[in-house]
């Protein structure tokens, strides 16, 4: 419970750090922020872009391929498979094909403000993990040009997944997370021993008491 408390904290302050950049970026930048989410047979990532002013425009461009104002379903498709196509995954060492599995797009007006965003969630699969030590590497090549990067990996939901290390390059461009994931039996054992520690520990205090009294 602790450390869940812990990683908890942390993940609250990565993301208030993020929040400090959506709201600070520069007008000539596109801010990319990831969230990674860890699970047992597939990896998702939550990929907020938040352009500037300056660069809403060109952003525009890149969905409005026809120029007619309008960013249409295909469009906003086709602009989703770009970024995806500049998003690597690799779980020890083998790279895992992702795909858009849901995209939201702010209105036109708020995007050239550069108060709109473009949200993807885009899931990658795999079998199901061995318990054990593993590493997910990510990163973003989407038009480094122009953009900045942040990465964070969220709170594992399962509590057989444990974070154990985060290493980022200094842009935020790539991320690799080390975590482990425990077996079923030794979540069970884990609690098990505690109590019984526990009961220990109570009987020989309550036997010394006793015999104090005595």
């Amino acid at each position: 419970m602790l450390i869940r408390t812990i990683q908890t904290t942390v993940v609250m302050v990565c993301f208030g750090s993020v929040g400090a950049g959506v709201s600070a970026h520069r007008l000539d930048e596109l801010l990319q922020a990831a969230k990674i989410e860890l699970q047992r047979d597939a990896v998702r990532v939550t990929l907020d872009m938040t352009p500037g002013a300056a660069v809403a425009e060109a952003v525009i461009r890149a969905v409005d391929r026809n120029g007619d104002e309008q960013m249409a379903t295909n469009e906003q498709q086709a602009y989703g498979t770009a970024v995806v196509g500049a998003l690597m995954l690799t779980l020890d060492g083998v790279s895992l094909p992702a795909a858009v599995e849901h995209l939201t797009f702010a209105e036109g007006p708020a995007l050239r403000r550069g108060e709109g965003a473009i949200r993807l969630v885009v899931t990658a699969r795999h079998q199901a993990l061995a318990p054990g030590r593993h590493q997910l590497h990510f990163s973003n090549a989407y038009s480094p040009e122009r953009s900045v990067y942040l990465a964070n990996v969220l709170v594992p939901q399962d509590g057989r997944t444990t974070v154990q290390q985060q290493r980022r390059s200094a842009d935020q461009r790539e991320l690799t997370i080390e975590y482990s994931l425990s077996s079923p039996v030794e979540r069970i054992v884990a609690p098990a021993l505690m109590v019984g520690g526990l009961v220990v520990f109570l009987s020989v205090r309550q036997g010394r008491m006793r015999s104090q009294r005595g």
